[in-house]
């Protein structure tokens, strides 16, 4: 593992521990911090990263009298001439996800960065995506006097908690800022999508653009500088900059040997990326499975084996993390190995994708619905409705096979011209249709849900609960909180549900009404 991370870069040899030695000198007439200083300077300028140092860790101010006797840097602020508005940046027009400009309005930065704190990495596919509209939608600053960063890093932190690596990534780039909480996230995402070497490449390009200490040892080392790393390590470690279970890590890491260094460093529950890329390094990686969504995306390198990128895959699809084109593209990678769970499911899918590519619709006919179920039983419908749907309904298919493709149908892309053509076998099928074509009221609704759904749908006025916030001109909020309401809704809290629809439908949101109230009446969702 450790060669293939650090592919093209000769073995290191084992070191011995440079600090054993300097100690005594350090320690002489109590300059230790000092003749760190001046060696993490120099190790700076070796790997190209002098300009990162702040101007209170010159040598010549390093000294036992500097402020608070610490060369740690203060907080820095790093803004191109020219970088646009923090929190007017988006990726594409709000007009283009449907959503006014002006949806922050009056609410405050502090309620925003609470509201957008909250967890929707479960919610309902269409909930989800609405979400991460607003997070990538140019929107206007909220009309309160103040900036700050804290709106904008909310919307980040909150794509990633979300597994959006590229979408976060996309925001941090069109901030155009190097400062460190910018620089870290970035630094991040890079480590967790195989994109170390650029970031680790920004990082000398721009010395401002640094993650921390233990980032350029990491960087140093990745670039072959081994003697640059390990006395960069040994200056940081005696100023105090790095330390703990941190310091043990990177002298593992380094191959450092370290007299006070345990056998084997302990292994964090909740691991940084950088935490969890060197611990890979030396031969110790953690299972991505127990950890949040955004570290699946490291199981789809190359280098892992095919079935962790299938179970990465199938993660990250199933919380939208990933097209289901990507996640097809690793079901096509080769034929299963074995057998039962998820190597049956690989086979179903292929079955399926192989009678389709033949337009045969017998054979489509008998493997739909072992497909159908296999991935049902692990959350996965949804991508294959939106995969295949559409051709599955230009298929002269029968019986069950026919109910799947239905079902898939109006769950995809092409839902509104399916629901246009669909024939209703039974009033549930009736409900469903009517549901696609935007007039639920229409149809008999045949559960407690269903009715709910129709409910909101025949509101003329906002939701109580929520009016208030819209007269106020603070519609984004008010969206916010509906969010929150449907996934009680989900839950089984009728009336939340129906409030809910209701304010996507004032709020112009039709599609997101419709494609909430499909999904709810057809996946199969699971704790």
């Amino acid at each position: 593992m450790r060669a293939e991370l650090f592919r093209g870069i000769a073995p290191r040899r084992r070191m011995p521990d440079h600090n054993a030695a300097l100690r005594p000198v350090l320690a002489w007439h109590g300059a230790r911090r000092h003749a760190a200083a001046l060696a993490l300077h120099a190790a700076c300028i070796l790997s190209g990263l002098a300009a990162a140092l702040p101007a209170n860790a010159a040598p010549g101010m390093l000294t036992e009298g500097s402020a608070g006797g610490s060369a740690l840097p203060g907080p820095v602020t790093v803004t191109r001439l020219g970088a646009p508005e923090l929190d007017r940046i988006g990726l594409y027009p709000a007009q283009r996800a449907g959503l006014d400009a002006g949806l922050w309005g009056a609410t405050s930065r502090d309620v925003l960065v609470r509201l957008i704190a909250h967890d929707h990495s479960e919610s309902l596919p269409a909930l989800r995506d609405l979400f991460t509209e607003m997070l990538l939608a140019e929107l206007d600053p909220p009309r309160e006097d103040g900036e700050g960063t804290r709106l904008f890093l909310a919307r980040v932190d909150a794509l990633l908690m979300l597994g959006d690596l590229a979408g976060a990534q996309a925001l941090i780039d069109a901030a155009q800022r190097d400062d460190p909480e910018f620089s870290m996230r970035r630094f991040d995402i890079a480590l967790l999508s195989g994109t170390e070497d650029l970031a680790c490449q920004r990082m000398r390009e721009r010395p401002g653009a640094g993650a921390g200490y233990a980032a350029r040892v990491f960087c140093l080392a990745r670039s072959g500088e081994w003697d640059t790393a390990a006395l960069t390590l040994e200056s940081a470690e005696a100023l105090d900059l790095v330390s703990g279970a941190e310091l043990d890590l990177l002298h593992r890491f380094l191959e450092i040997e370290h007299e006070d260094a345990p056998p084997s460093p302990p292994k964090p529950r909740h691991p940084t990326p950088l935490e969890f890329t060197m611990f890979e390094a030396i031969g110790e990686p953690y299972r991505t499975a127990g950890l949040p969504l955004i570290y699946a995306h490291a199981d789809l390198r190359p280098i892992i084996g095919w079935k962790a990128r299938l179970e990465a895959a199938e993660r990250l699809a199933r919380a939208g993390a990933i097209s289901p084109e990507r996640l097809w593209d690793i079901y096509g990678e080769r034929s299963p190995a074995a057998s039962g769970g998820l190597w049956d499911r690989v086979g179903a899918v292929q079955k399926l994708e192989a009678a389709l590519r033949e337009a045969d619709a017998d054979a489509v006919g008998q493997a739909l619905p072992t497909a159908w179920r296999a991935m049902q039983a692990a959350g996965l419908e949804l991508p294959l409705a939106r995969q295949h749907g559409a051709a599955l309904a230009r298929l002269p298919l029968e019986g069950a096979a026919a109910r799947i493709a239905l079902e898939a149908g109006l769950l995809s892309g092409a839902r509104t011209r399916i629901a246009g053509q669909a024939i209703p076998q039974d009033r549930q099928d009736a409900f469903l249709i009517a549901l696609a074509r935007g007039v639920p009221q229409s149809a008999e609704p045949q559960s407690l849900q269903a009715r709910a759904i129709a409910e909101g749908f025949e509101t003329a006025a906002p939701p109580p609960r929520l009016a208030g916030l819209l007269r106020e001109g603070r519609s984004g909020e008010a969206l916010l909180l509906a969010l929150d309401l449907l996934d009680e809704g989900e839950a089984g809290n009728y009336e939340a549900l129906r409030d809910g629809i209701a304010l996507l439908l004032q709020m112009g949101l039709r599609t997101v009404a419709i494609e909430t109230g499909l999904q709810l009446l057809l996946l199969e969702r699971r704790g």
